[in-house]
């Protein structure tokens, strides 16, 4: 079939067309060259953030929406003691120390929701079983349609922190020569005895049958005269001994490498004040040590506690603490009770005594006071 154009306008054609392919073959070039360059740049990217996700010193892991572990830093795994394949599909209640309690994962997930990230501090457990505390910093991340898709958890070991700042502020209230308290101590030290005027208040009244708990540091049963501190303090306060309950934890109590805690603990209870060992469990007891210690009572861990009514592993070590327990003649105190469920096993167990949330809460010393009135005799 022959064209029904002319020649000339034939040629033209063609020009027009092998133009517009010329054109189209460079757009295509430079579209093509673009996607190579914003692939290769990418891929630099993501070199570069696998880099510092690999090197950091800040321990990192990501969740999927529901907050299953997908991927961990090695940082991660030297804070934690736990290897990538052990945390990848888990939850980051992996990690949960009981130190903090419902209401405190409430407000970080209200904060969370609401304002897309949140920081602060955490206590948590190791896999050795040893707390750390934790500055968390959690990101939530969406798609393009805004949808939840990922969180993003940073956090650093500032536990050295945590002890130099406690340390700063022993040297600030003692001398450092002496390791006597100073002025400052002195001064916490009447505040102190005012708030036991009012218990021996309270005590006169009838409204107080119980003891008042007072936690121990290993430095104060290292440092020195405490059971003298303890017997003026008792008798400035004109206050029976009965009444008042000294705590040591289970790590400070198998800390005695000398001897010489046993033998103090022992004028302690002489003078008739009760001795306890506060979260027991989340040390590495010593059964025939413990057998010596000349304690009352034994204070299970509130970690332990936390998920008694749903974990196997809890339920059990809560039953053997209880059952160790009672063999060594010692009373139990669970600590962090918020359930009727908690309290329900840990009764059925023969646990003597519990304290938590679902009995009541801190609150201010008229209210106190009212309550004490109202449940007197």
């Amino acid at each position: 079939m022959s064209s029904l154009l002319p020649p000339i306008e034939q040629i033209a054609s063609a020009d027009i067309l092998t133009g517009i392919e010329q054109a189209f073959l460079l757009e295509l070039h430079g579209a093509l060259k673009e996607r190579d360059e914003a692939l290769l740049h990418s891929r630099q990217s993501l070199r570069l953030a696998d880099k510092v996700f690999e090197s950091t010193l800040e321990g990192i892991l990501i969740t999927d929406g529901d907050s299953t572990i997908l991927s961990v830093n090695p940082a991660f795994s030297r804070i934690t003691g736990y290897a990538s394949d052990e945390a990848v599909g888990q939850t980051p209640a992996l990690l949960k120390s009981g130190k903090q309690g419902p209401d405190f994962y409430r407000q970080l997930w209200d904060g969370l929701k609401r304002d897309g990230q949140w920081q602060g501090e955490v206590v948590n457990r190791r896999k050795n079983g040893l707390l750390y505390t934790e500055h968390l910093s959690i990101t939530a991340i969406r798609d393009e349609a805004e949808v939840l898709s990922h969180y993003v958890a940073v956090f650093s070991d500032i536990t050295q922190r945590k002890q130099a700042e406690e340390r700063l502020h022993f040297l600030a209230n003692h001398d450092a020569l002496t390791g006597l308290p100073n002025r400052t101590l002195f001064l916490e030290s009447l505040a102190e005895a005012i708030a036991w005027a009012e218990r021996r208040r309270w005590v006169d009244a009838g409204l107080f049958a119980g003891r008042m708990a007072v936690n121990l540091s290993g430095r104060q049963l290292k440092l020195g005269g405490l059971v003298d501190t303890v017997r003026a303090s008792l008798a400035e306060a004109g206050l029976a001994s009965a009444y008042l309950e000294l705590e040591v934890t289970e790590s400070v109590a198998m800390d005695d490498a000398d001897g010489g805690q046993v033998g103090m603990l022992c004028e302690l209870r002489a003078l008739g004040v009760q001795l306890a060992i506060d979260d027991f469990g989340t040390g590495y007891s010593s059964l025939a040590y413990l057998k010596r210690l000349p304690v009352q009572v034994l204070k299970i861990d509130r970690s332990f506690i936390a998920d008694l009514s749903h974990d196997r592993d809890d339920a059990a070590i809560t039953t053997a603490i209880v059952s160790i327990a009672k063999s060594l003649g010692l009373a139990v105190v669970a600590e962090g009770v918020e359930e009727p469920a908690q309290r329900d096993f840990l009764a059925g167990l023969g646990c003597d005594a519990a304290q938590g949330y679902l009995f009541g809460r801190p609150v201010p010393e008229a209210e106190f006071e009212a309550y004490l009135a109202a449940h007197a005799g």
